[in-house]
This record gives C-alpha cells, sequence and structure tokens, in this order.
C-alpha cells in the first residue's frame, strides 16, 4: 500500500522491497497508486477510507483470477499505508498478516507536529520550532490534500485487528516520533504485534548512507511471512 503523495513505477524505494520478496519466494501485487501512471482517479481529496477501497479491489483482483495461485493474502503499508492497513483488515476476512512499514500510530496531526518540528528547527531555536509547528498544522489542515486525513486516529482499528502484526520503524526516522509511536501502541495493549526499530534506519527503514532499504528489516520481513505460513 502506498505511502503519501504522487507515485511513480520507477521508486526504488517499493522496487527494492518487491524485489527482496520475490527473490525468497513472495509474490507481491504492486498497483499504481489512485491518479498516478495509469492509475485513474485521484489521490488528493481522498480520505484513508476511500484509499482503502483502492487495496480492497486489489484483494479481490487476486482472489478471482484463477490464474493466480496464492497460500495467504497480506498487506504490507508503507509510510502513509501503514494508516491504510488496518482500516482493509477490519473489513476483509482474507487478510492474513500486516506489516506496518514506517507507518504511524499515532495521529495524523500528531505526525505532521513532528514532521513540521524537524523541518523548522535548522532554521530556529527548538523550543520556537514547538511553538510554530502546531500554527502551521493547523494552517495545512485546511489544504485539499490534507483536510481529509486530518486528524485521523488509526488505534481504533488496530484495537480490531487478531492477524500477525509487524510494525517496523527507523530509529533516525524525522517524519514520525518512533517512541511516541511505540508507546502508543503499548498504552493500548497492542504489545503483542512485532513491533521492532532499526536504529541505522530513517523513514522508509532506508540507510542513510547507501539509500537502500535496510537488510536486516528485509531479512525480518521475509520471515515474518514465512511464520504466517506455518
Amino acid at each position: 500500500i502506498h505511502g503519501s503523495g504522487s507515485s511513480r513505477r520507477n521508486n526504488k524505494w517499493y522496487l527494492s522491497t518487491v524485489s527482496h520478496l520475490q527473490r525468497n519466494g513472495i509474490a507481491v501485487l504492486l498497483p499504481d497508486k489512485r491518479g498516478c501512471e495509469k492509475s485513474e482517479g485521484a489521490w488528493i481529496g481522498s480520505d484513508f477510507r476511500q484509499l482503502s477501497t483502492d487495496t480492497k479491489s486489489a484483494v479481490d483482483f487476486i482472489i478471482n483470477e484463477s490464474n493466480l495461485h496464492y497460500s495467504k493474502i497480506g498487506l504490507v503499508g508503507m509510510s502513509q499505508g501503514g494508516w491504510i492497513a488496518p482500516i482493509v483488515a477490519t473489513e476483509s476476512s482474507d487478510i492474513s498478516f500486516i506489516v506496518s512499514m514506517s507507518g504511524a500510530s499515532v495521529t495524523t496531526d500528531e505526525q505532521l507536529d513532528f514532521e513540521m518540528v524537524y523541518n523548522i528547527e535548522p532554521y530556529t531555536y527548538k523550543f520556537l520550532a514547538r511553538l510554530i509547528a502546531p500554527i502551521l498544522v493547523r494552517q495545512i489542515r485546511n489544504k485539499d490534500y490534507y483536510s481529509p486525513i486530518a486528524g485521523f486516529d488509526p488505534i481504533p482499528y488496530w484495537k480490531q485487528i487478531r492477524i500477525p502484526v509487524f510494525f517496523a520503524f527507523g530509529g533516525n526516522d524525522t517524519n514520525l516520533p518512533v517512541d511516541d509511536c511505540i508507546k502508543r501502541l503499548k498504552a493500548h495493549n497492542l504489545e503483542h504485534f512485532k513491533i521492532k526499530t532499526y536504529p541505522n534506519g530513517g523513514h522508509g527503514i532506508l540507510d542513510p548512507e547507501t539509500y537502500k532499504v535496510n537488510q536486516e528489516f528485509l531479512n525480518d520481513l521475509d520471515d515474518f511471512i514465512n511464520e504466517t505460513n506455518i
């Protein structure tokens, strides 16, 4: 499930993850995001429930194609896709596992506030950045691309999930508050999910030097998916 913004088929973040899974015998369906490449519609102005219908359609495609043979179907939500994945899983009994790859468990506004502080901080004092960020967040809440998802809280959906879940975070993520995300999961008694932080990974669990997806995470991703088929 795609992250925020537009998406292109040559996105190395997606393709490197897909390639690793394919090399390890795991088939991947990576559809064009709504409004991108050859996909119709528009992601701008769509809320997460609307975007979740695209993933449900992809699942239905796998199930209804007679030449596609599979053991189980799971979701890999990448960044913003980590907010969408639990919505799909609460409405489909065909999902056997979820991977949230740098997906936030805090609200959309809390995530944006954290990201704003990081973006502003290089130009002023940190305490000023923390004062300015909420003002900018309030302004952004009214933008066409953000207002449909403003205030979204994923926890009510995660509380309904009864299938294996793997939350993977990058320790150097500057887009979302990793520590707060983990604390929130535990505060809502969701620590039974697999939760792991990769110290050398940033947002998307990318290695800051090579800009490739962290190999330790890819190995863990492969193991997690295979364990769900035991």
